[in-house]
């Protein structure tokens, strides 16, 4: 019985590794930082992909350099 209990907290503990790896590669694909994009006609206007505009309402489709997002700020 001690065999299958040492088996079964082997498999455990790879289980965690899997489940640890995954948290790492999820970690980066929500970073808090994501990039910001501008309205053609408005770059002023800044937001998410594809938002609206308020002043026209064209999609925000013009990525807005990382410098330019943290002088903004």
């Amino acid at each position: 019985m001690m065999d299958d209990n040492a088996t079964m907290m082997n498999s455990d503990s790879t289980m965690m590794g899997n489940d640890s790896t995954m948290m790492g590669n999820n970690t980066k694909m929500m970073k808090n930082n994501p990039t910001m994009y501008a309205c053609p006609m408005h770059p002023e206007v800044q937001g998410k992909l594809n938002d609206k505009c308020p002043k026209c309402g064209m999609k925000l489709t013009v990525p807005v350099p990382k410098t330019a997002e943290k002088s903004n700020k």
